[in-house]
């Protein structure tokens, strides 16, 4: 099995009321700002995704239409 490197990570699931799943998860984005020195923002959110969906594929894809990735 291949292992992938994702840039974010979840930290945790629930069971939401009407079925879907609620994903705790933490992302992280770094900018070379110079050739010495990094910034890092890292924010933390709660995606709901239905019941069923590849919760790895859902999160990165709410990520990259929110702009983070």
């Amino acid at each position: 099995m291949t292992d992938i490197v994702k840039p974010f990570k979840i930290l945790g699931t629930k069971d939401e009321l009407g079925g879907n799943l609620g994903v705790f998860v933490e992302v992280s984005n770094t900018v070379f700002t110079s050739a010495t020195s990094t910034t890092t923002t890292t924010a933390s959110l709660y995606i709901s995704i239905p019941r069923g969906e590849d919760i790895d594929m859902c999160v990165l894809s709410e990520l990259t239409k929110m702009g983070f990735l």
